[in-house]
């Protein structure tokens, strides 16, 4: 999918809430694809925050997302892909296990749109785990309304609630169903479980993403597999 206006305005305000800095992970090389109507909104939010954005450095890149990254504040920007085929710095299958130089490498992980087109989601979500620091951020965008035959997938807020936090014990930073129109407000999604029930907020018609950011902590453990958690309280409630 690559950083559109709506995904980069967000990243803007999670700057505001997470570490941008240190070594970044892209889940493939993104690119930039906010358009030219759009970047005088994407300047003026970054000149409001103090981000010197540089448009011309991304012309100048072959539109790919790196020269954001770098004015978001991160000091190295890799990616990894299973083809090289759009210039990425490692080549590898996400559908397997991690190779070992890459392991405990990162301080933020960025997904933005790509796990919805890789079919082993749990050997993924393993790599993700396995690349993140302790304290490391990791950051998804994929579909979640409006993407039927984009990819593999669309995703529900159970996973960063259920999987990520309940599962593994990842801290969850934030968690919203986003609109692709950058002028529908997102609508932040809370714990299921903290609601006794599902979350399924009413969407707005069009495109929407599943975009949360979790936060791995000394605490934090992989573990395979989840339930989604209405079930699991019929199932106590029945015992």
């Amino acid at each position: 999918m690559g950083v559109d206006l709506v995904n980069a305005l967000k990243l803007l305000e999670l700057r505001e809430k997470t570490k941008m800095q240190g070594r970044l992970l892209q889940i493939g090389r993104q690119g930039f694809h906010v358009r030219r109507g759009e970047l005088t909104i994407l300047q003026e939010q970054c000149e409001k925050l103090g981000v010197a954005f540089d448009i011309e450095a991304i012309r100048q890149n072959n539109m790919y997302s790196e020269p954001f990254f770098e004015a978001l504040g991160f000091d190295h920007c890799e990616s990894v892909d299973a083809s090289d085929f759009e210039g990425c710095t490692y080549v590898h299958d996400m559908n397997t296990s991690p190779p070992d130089r890459l392991v405990g490498r990162y301080d933020f992980v960025l997904d933005g749109g790509t796990t919805e087109h890789i079919f082993n989601v749990p050997s993924a979500f393993n790599n993700v785990f396995r690349f993140l620091k302790t304290n490391g951020y990791f950051y998804s965008v994929n579909g979640a309304n409006g993407y039927f035959g984009h990819g593999f997938y669309q995703f529900s807020p159970e996973l960063p609630w259920s999987f990520w936090h309940r599962n593994c014990g990842l801290e969850v930073i934030d968690c919203v169903a986003m609109p692709a129109n950058h002028t529908v407000p997102s609508i932040a999604i809370p714990d299921p479980k903290a609601l006794g029930k599902r979350a399924e907020p009413r969407l707005p018609p069009g495109r929407v993403y599943l975009c949360y950011t979790v936060q791995k902590t000394a605490r934090s453990k992989w573990r395979v597999g989840a339930q989604q958690s209405d079930y699991v309280a019929q199932w106590v409630n029945a015992s």
